[in-house]
């Protein structure tokens, strides 16, 4: 991709001044290093990073809680090399263009108390800190970046040059987030009358708040790596081993959006076929209504590096959600499937729909997804999927970032 001869609304990129990309993330670095960096957010600040036209990015974590520490469920700083840490500030290095700000936050009573209502209170209530870093730093003129609309105060008080939203997912449909739906709404509201770029991953939330008409908002779908997930299956994972039938994957977080019912239906259907659910169950119900299965292994959380070798060995990927249950979203893994030339199988979810090919992409209703995975498993065909370049992060990031520096 040429950026030096790119234009954005008439502008010449290559006449623009180079900016500085401040993130305030819904996923925090801490947890990309962890895990790998797979959600959407994750991805585009990782490609900021890369971006020749951006001079540093900083992401700033939430704040983590002395209560979090005590319970182990969180670490205090980002992996890297500490340039700064002094009363409760840690300001970490983790390579040349890419900086990670970590705040220690002593509230004990009143996160328990408040829940998920006091996150924009800890954000607001530590931004001298935030300040303090990006001062430490020398990044004066930058844009910001946010996924969540929790950190609207936050933002509003960095005062950036220039405020980009990117709706990762839209949170009044979340469940874990129901005591607090009203005032997410208000929130999203305010964004999009004041923010001049918004994203949103999914048509469906557009709608949802009724922003089809506004100029400063904008669907972008998300997308995938091609170079992690494209070529052949060289590596078998150990858990694959020993299974000498076909193998269906599922690949991500295990809530309520999967559908159970569809899952034990496919199972018993196929009594040959393995159903490996990689990932992490964070409804217990999932594990409970599935574990008596034969056929269907939970593997546990999968790192993401190492997560391309199972799905190059699958024989069929899929998505079974409940189409009532989703909340304006668009699955990363029906990308990464697809980037990995694997027969691919789901309910319609999010933007996925115009990808149905009715032989080696299938995109059905819940009444035709078993007959649908039979006809798959049986597809006896080389899938070469191809997918524009468009859909890949690095290319969705290099137009956040055009468009913000042609303002």
């Amino acid at each position: 991709m040429n950026f030096t001869t790119a234009q954005v609304d008439g502008h010449r990129v290559d006449d623009m001044e180079p900016i500085n990309f401040v993130c305030i993330p819904f996923h925090d670095i801490k947890l990309a290093q962890l895990e790998g960096f797979r959600t959407r957010d994750s991805h585009l600040y990782r490609f900021f990073a890369q971006h020749e036209h951006v001079m540093k990015t900083v992401v700033l974590n939430r704040p983590t809680m002395l209560l979090e520490l005590l319970l182990k469920r969180k670490t205090l700083k980002s992996r890297g090399e500490v340039l700064y840490a002094k009363n409760g500030l840690y300001i970490t290095k983790i390579n040349d263009r890419l900086f990670a700000v970590d705040i220690l936050d002593l509230s004990f009573f009143r996160p328990v108390v408040h829940g998920k209502a006091f996150i924009p209170t800890l954000y607001s209530k530590h931004v001298r800190k935030y300040l303090k870093a990006l001062s430490f730093l020398k990044v004066q003129d930058y844009v910001t970046y946010e996924s969540s609309p929790l950190t609207v105060s936050l933002c509003d008080e960095l005062k950036p040059k220039y405020k980009v939203f990117d709706g990762v997912d839209n949170l009044c449909k979340h469940s874990t987030y129901a005591r607090i739906s009203q005032q997410l709404r208000e929130l999203y509201t305010r964004v999009i009358d004041t923010y001049p770029m918004i994203f949103f991953n999914s048509r469906d939330s557009v709608r949802y708040f009724g922003a089809d008409d506004k100029n400063n908002v904008e669907f972008l779908a998300n997308g995938v790596d091609f170079n992690m997930f494209r070529g052949e299956a060289t590596l078998r994972p150990t858990i694959m081993e020993g299974i000498s039938g076909p193998v269906v994957i599922y690949a991500g977080k295990m809530q309520e959006m999967l559908d159970t019912e569809l899952i034990r239906a496919c199972a018993e259907r196929l009594p040959q076929v393995t159903f490996l659910l990689l990932g992490k169950v964070l409804d217990a119900q999932v594990k409970a209504e599935l574990s008596n299965i034969a056929n269907v292994k939970f593997t546990g959380d999968i790192a993401y590096p190492d997560l391309p070798d199972y799905i190059r060995n699958a024989d069929v990927c899929f998505i079974p959600y409940r189409v009532d249950k989703q909340h304006g979203g668009d699955p990363i893994k029906f990308y990464e499937y697809m980037a990995a030339n694997k027969k691919t199988l789901s309910t319609p979810i999010g933007e996925i729909e115009k990808y149905h090919n009715g032989e080696s992409v299938i995109v059905c209703a819940r009444d035709k997804f078993v007959e649908s995975l039979e006809r798959l498993l049986q597809l006896d065909t080389i899938v070469d999927n191809d997918l524009p370049e468009s859909m890949t992060w690095s290319y969705k990031a290099d137009y956040m970032v055009k468009k913000a520096i042609s303002r």
